[in-house]
Protein backbone atom coordinates (compact mmCIF):
# COMPACT_ATOMS: atom_id res chain seq x y z
CA UNK A 1 0.00 0.00 0.00
CA UNK A 2 1.58 3.63 -0.82
CA UNK A 3 1.54 5.49 1.85
CA UNK A 4 -0.45 8.95 1.21
CA UNK A 5 1.72 11.97 1.12
CA UNK A 6 2.57 14.23 3.93
CA UNK A 7 1.16 17.83 3.52
CA UNK A 8 3.79 20.84 2.92
CA UNK A 9 3.75 21.55 6.72
CA UNK A 10 4.45 18.35 8.18
CA UNK A 11 7.17 17.90 5.66
CA UNK A 12 9.16 20.54 5.84
CA UNK A 13 8.83 20.42 10.00
CA UNK A 14 10.26 16.47 9.80
CA UNK A 15 11.76 15.80 6.76
CA UNK A 16 14.12 19.21 6.01
CA UNK A 17 17.59 18.26 6.84
CA UNK A 18 20.10 20.87 8.64
CA UNK A 19 21.81 21.97 5.23
CA UNK A 20 19.12 23.46 3.66
CA UNK A 21 19.58 26.59 6.29
CA UNK A 22 22.83 26.81 5.57
CA UNK A 23 25.21 29.03 3.22
CA UNK A 24 25.03 32.74 2.67
CA UNK A 25 22.37 34.85 0.21
CA UNK A 26 23.83 36.03 -2.64
CA UNK A 27 23.68 39.61 -1.97
CA UNK A 28 24.85 39.64 1.17
CA UNK A 29 28.84 37.31 2.45
CA UNK A 30 26.82 36.51 5.58
CA UNK A 31 24.29 33.75 6.32
CA UNK A 32 21.21 34.25 7.77
CA UNK A 33 20.32 32.68 10.79
CA UNK A 34 19.42 28.80 10.87
CA UNK A 35 16.10 29.75 13.20
CA UNK A 36 15.06 32.76 10.82
CA UNK A 37 14.99 30.71 8.03
CA UNK A 38 13.33 27.68 9.49
CA UNK A 39 10.60 29.69 10.85
CA UNK A 40 9.94 31.55 7.30
CA UNK A 41 9.84 28.00 5.57
CA UNK A 42 7.37 26.81 7.70
CA UNK A 43 5.11 30.08 7.36
CA UNK A 44 5.33 29.42 3.57
CA UNK A 45 4.30 25.67 4.00
CA UNK A 46 1.67 26.83 6.25
CA UNK A 47 0.07 28.74 2.99
CA UNK A 48 0.77 26.41 0.66
CA UNK A 49 -1.48 23.64 -1.26
CA UNK A 50 -1.60 20.07 -0.47
CA UNK A 51 1.02 19.73 -2.99
CA UNK A 52 3.69 22.75 -1.63
CA UNK A 53 2.53 24.97 -4.55
CA UNK A 54 0.43 28.38 -5.34
CA UNK A 55 1.45 30.45 -1.99
CA UNK A 56 0.14 33.59 -2.46
CA UNK A 57 0.38 35.30 0.19
CA UNK A 58 2.22 38.57 1.53
CA UNK A 59 5.68 39.40 2.59
CA UNK A 60 3.84 40.67 5.38
CA UNK A 61 1.77 37.99 6.33
CA UNK A 62 4.72 35.74 5.87
CA UNK A 63 6.74 37.54 8.43
CA UNK A 64 4.08 37.75 11.06
CA UNK A 65 3.47 34.37 10.61
CA UNK A 66 7.07 33.66 11.63
CA UNK A 67 7.65 36.38 13.62
CA UNK A 68 10.37 37.43 11.99
CA UNK A 69 10.78 41.57 10.22
CA UNK A 70 10.18 41.94 6.97
CA UNK A 71 13.39 42.20 5.84
CA UNK A 72 14.22 38.99 7.31
CA UNK A 73 11.33 37.67 5.54
CA UNK A 74 12.58 38.68 1.75
CA UNK A 75 16.25 37.53 2.68
CA UNK A 76 15.12 34.32 3.61
CA UNK A 77 12.71 33.71 0.60
CA UNK A 78 15.10 35.11 -1.72
CA UNK A 79 17.88 32.63 -0.22
CA UNK A 80 15.28 29.28 -1.02
CA UNK A 81 14.90 30.94 -4.81
CA UNK A 82 18.41 31.07 -5.04
CA UNK A 83 18.76 27.37 -3.37
CA UNK A 84 15.89 25.96 -5.75
CA UNK A 85 13.82 25.44 -2.93
CA UNK A 86 11.35 28.00 -3.92
CA UNK A 87 9.43 28.30 -7.28
CA UNK A 88 9.03 31.85 -8.20
CA UNK A 89 5.88 31.78 -10.33
CA UNK A 90 5.78 35.53 -10.57
CA UNK A 91 3.04 38.11 -9.89
CA UNK A 92 -0.59 36.77 -8.50
CA UNK A 93 -2.71 38.55 -11.35
CA UNK A 94 -5.42 39.87 -9.06
CA UNK A 95 -3.80 40.61 -5.55
CA UNK A 96 -0.43 42.15 -7.08
CA UNK A 97 1.66 39.66 -4.42
CA UNK A 98 4.28 37.08 -5.98
CA UNK A 99 3.00 33.52 -6.15
CA UNK A 100 5.95 30.58 -4.75
CA UNK A 101 5.78 27.07 -5.31
CA UNK A 102 7.87 25.39 -2.62
CA UNK A 103 9.54 22.28 -3.67
CA UNK A 104 8.96 19.60 -1.15
CA UNK A 105 11.85 17.39 0.47
CA UNK A 106 13.16 14.28 -1.16
CA UNK A 107 13.19 10.61 -0.15
CA UNK A 108 16.88 11.43 1.15
CA UNK A 109 16.36 14.40 2.41
CA UNK A 110 13.81 12.91 4.99
CA UNK A 111 16.36 9.97 5.53
CA UNK A 112 19.26 12.80 6.24
CA UNK A 113 16.78 14.74 8.42
CA UNK A 114 15.91 11.38 10.29
CA UNK A 115 19.71 10.69 11.35
CA UNK A 116 20.42 14.00 12.51
CA UNK A 117 16.93 13.52 14.64
CA UNK A 118 18.64 10.45 16.08
CA UNK A 119 21.86 12.08 16.45
CA UNK A 120 20.89 15.10 18.10
CA UNK A 121 20.34 13.65 21.31
CA UNK A 122 23.59 11.80 21.73
CA UNK A 123 25.29 15.14 20.52
CA UNK A 124 23.94 17.17 23.22
CA UNK A 125 24.65 14.68 25.99
CA UNK A 126 28.21 14.66 24.80
CA UNK A 127 28.08 18.84 25.26
CA UNK A 128 26.85 17.90 28.44
CA UNK A 129 29.08 16.04 29.60
CA UNK A 130 31.92 18.42 28.59
CA UNK A 131 30.61 21.70 30.20
CA UNK A 132 30.33 19.34 33.37
CA UNK A 133 33.79 18.24 33.36
CA UNK A 134 35.25 21.34 33.20
CA UNK A 135 32.99 22.66 35.53
CA UNK A 136 33.91 20.03 37.76
CA UNK A 137 37.70 20.78 36.70
CA UNK A 138 37.25 24.51 37.74
CA UNK A 139 35.80 23.98 41.24
CA UNK A 140 38.34 21.61 41.98
CA UNK A 141 40.81 23.99 41.21
CA UNK A 142 39.34 26.85 42.46
CA UNK A 143 37.99 25.46 45.89
CA UNK A 144 39.59 26.21 49.07
CA UNK A 145 42.07 28.89 47.70
CA UNK A 146 40.45 32.12 48.02
CA UNK A 147 41.75 34.95 46.00
CA UNK A 148 45.39 33.71 46.39
CA UNK A 149 46.36 33.13 42.70
CA UNK A 150 48.91 30.26 42.95
CA UNK A 151 50.68 28.20 39.79
CA UNK A 152 48.42 25.36 40.19
CA UNK A 153 45.28 27.86 39.96
CA UNK A 154 47.27 29.35 36.57
CA UNK A 155 47.82 26.06 35.38
CA UNK A 156 44.54 25.34 35.71
CA UNK A 157 42.92 28.08 34.14
CA UNK A 158 44.85 27.58 31.20
CA UNK A 159 41.98 25.63 29.67
CA UNK A 160 39.18 28.30 30.26
CA UNK A 161 41.24 31.05 28.43
CA UNK A 162 41.98 33.39 31.21
CA UNK A 163 45.24 35.46 31.22
CA UNK A 164 47.15 34.97 34.65
CA UNK A 165 50.09 36.45 33.92
CA UNK A 166 49.79 39.42 35.93
CA UNK A 167 49.44 37.62 39.03
CA UNK A 168 52.82 35.46 38.27
CA UNK A 169 54.71 39.11 39.10
CA UNK A 170 53.89 38.89 42.71
CA UNK A 171 54.55 34.90 43.29
CA UNK A 172 57.90 33.82 44.72
CA UNK A 173 61.08 33.62 42.91
CA UNK A 174 61.37 29.54 43.41
CA UNK A 175 57.76 29.39 41.74
CA UNK A 176 58.94 31.36 39.17
CA UNK A 177 61.48 28.49 38.43
CA UNK A 178 64.19 30.74 39.87
CA UNK A 179 67.16 29.61 42.16
CA UNK A 180 67.05 31.70 45.24
CA UNK A 181 68.62 30.44 47.89
CA UNK A 182 65.96 30.04 51.21
CA UNK A 183 67.19 29.26 55.16
CA UNK A 184 66.58 25.52 55.77
CA UNK A 185 63.29 26.32 58.07
CA UNK A 186 61.75 28.42 54.83
CA UNK A 187 63.31 25.90 52.40
CA UNK A 188 61.11 22.85 54.18
CA UNK A 189 57.90 25.02 54.03
CA UNK A 190 58.54 26.35 50.43
CA UNK A 191 59.16 22.39 49.65
CA UNK A 192 56.11 21.59 51.68
CA UNK A 193 54.18 24.24 49.04
CA UNK A 194 55.55 22.44 46.03
CA UNK A 195 54.05 19.22 47.06
CA UNK A 196 50.90 20.57 47.73
CA UNK A 197 50.94 21.69 44.50
CA UNK A 198 51.95 18.81 42.78
CA UNK A 199 49.16 16.89 44.07
CA UNK A 200 46.78 20.02 43.39
CA UNK A 201 47.48 19.53 39.93
CA UNK A 202 47.11 16.09 40.17
CA UNK A 203 43.63 15.92 41.90
CA UNK A 204 42.67 18.46 39.31
CA UNK A 205 43.59 16.29 36.32
CA UNK A 206 41.17 13.35 37.84
CA UNK A 207 38.12 16.11 39.35
CA UNK A 208 38.99 15.08 43.11
CA UNK A 209 37.68 17.40 44.93
CA UNK A 210 39.21 20.03 46.81
CA UNK A 211 38.09 21.75 49.64
CA UNK A 212 39.32 23.65 52.77
CA UNK A 213 39.04 20.14 54.80
CA UNK A 214 40.84 18.10 52.19
CA UNK A 215 43.61 20.89 52.09
CA UNK A 216 43.85 21.22 55.44
CA UNK A 217 44.35 17.37 55.35
CA UNK A 218 46.81 16.95 52.92
CA UNK A 219 49.25 19.98 53.82
CA UNK A 220 48.78 18.26 57.75
CA UNK A 221 50.71 15.05 56.33
CA UNK A 222 52.89 16.82 54.59
CA UNK A 223 53.73 18.45 57.68
CA UNK A 224 54.25 15.48 59.39
CA UNK A 225 56.47 14.54 56.41
CA UNK A 226 54.89 11.92 54.30
CA UNK A 227 55.47 12.00 50.92
CA UNK A 228 53.87 13.13 48.32
CA UNK A 229 53.58 9.72 46.19
CA UNK A 230 52.37 8.20 49.86
CA UNK A 231 49.72 10.70 49.94
CA UNK A 232 48.09 10.65 46.23
CA UNK A 233 47.98 6.88 46.74
CA UNK A 234 45.50 7.33 50.09
CA UNK A 235 43.99 9.51 48.00
CA UNK A 236 43.59 7.62 44.83
CA UNK A 237 42.28 4.42 46.84
CA UNK A 238 39.76 6.57 49.07
CA UNK A 239 38.02 8.47 45.82
CA UNK A 240 37.59 4.39 44.03
CA UNK A 241 36.29 3.14 47.47
CA UNK A 242 33.54 5.77 47.37
CA UNK A 243 29.98 4.28 47.17
CA UNK A 244 28.26 4.90 44.05
CA UNK A 245 25.82 8.01 43.52
CA UNK A 246 27.83 9.65 46.88
CA UNK A 247 26.74 13.35 46.79
CA UNK A 248 29.19 14.80 49.00
CA UNK A 249 32.64 13.37 47.21
CA UNK A 250 34.61 15.91 49.31
CA UNK A 251 33.19 15.12 52.60
CA UNK A 252 34.01 11.32 51.99
CA UNK A 253 37.29 12.08 51.07
CA UNK A 254 38.27 14.24 54.18
CA UNK A 255 36.26 11.71 56.78
CA UNK A 256 37.85 8.15 54.87
CA UNK A 257 41.16 9.69 53.88
CA UNK A 258 42.87 8.84 57.24
CA UNK A 259 42.04 5.17 57.13
CA UNK A 260 43.78 4.51 54.02
CA UNK A 261 46.95 6.49 55.17
CA UNK A 262 47.15 4.19 57.82
CA UNK A 263 47.23 1.40 56.01
CA UNK A 264 49.55 2.72 52.44
CA UNK A 265 52.40 -0.47 51.92
CA UNK A 266 49.85 -3.06 53.51
CA UNK A 267 48.44 -5.63 51.25
CA UNK A 268 44.61 -4.19 51.97
CA UNK A 269 45.92 -0.75 50.18
CA UNK A 270 47.11 -2.80 47.64
CA UNK A 271 43.81 -4.18 47.10
CA UNK A 272 42.21 -1.12 46.96
CA UNK A 273 43.78 0.38 44.16
CA UNK A 274 43.59 -2.31 41.83
CA UNK A 275 40.88 -3.40 42.95
CA UNK A 276 38.91 -0.53 42.89
CA UNK A 277 35.81 -0.40 45.33
CA UNK A 278 36.87 -3.68 47.35
CA UNK A 279 37.47 -1.48 50.93
CA UNK A 280 34.42 -0.73 52.44
CA UNK A 281 33.76 2.64 53.07
CA UNK A 282 33.96 3.84 57.26
CA UNK A 283 30.71 4.70 58.66
CA UNK A 284 29.51 8.45 58.58
CA UNK A 285 27.70 10.12 60.92
CA UNK A 286 25.15 11.78 58.36
CA UNK A 287 24.32 8.56 57.05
Amino acid sequence: MIPKPKGPLIAVLENVPERWYLGATKSKKYAQSKLARHSVLVAIAKYANRDGKNVWASVARIAHTARVAPSSAREAIRFFVDEGRLLDRGEHPLYGTNVYDLVLPTQEDAEEAERERAEAPQKERARTRQRVAKSRQKAACNAGTGATVTPVRALCNTDTGDDLSFHLSSLSVRERGGQASLPPKDAAKDKSAEDYEWLAVRMAQNAWPINRQTEQLVRSYLKEGRSKEDILKAIKSTMNAMPEGERQPGLHLAQNMDAHMKLIGSDIAVMTTTAGRAFPPLPRSDR
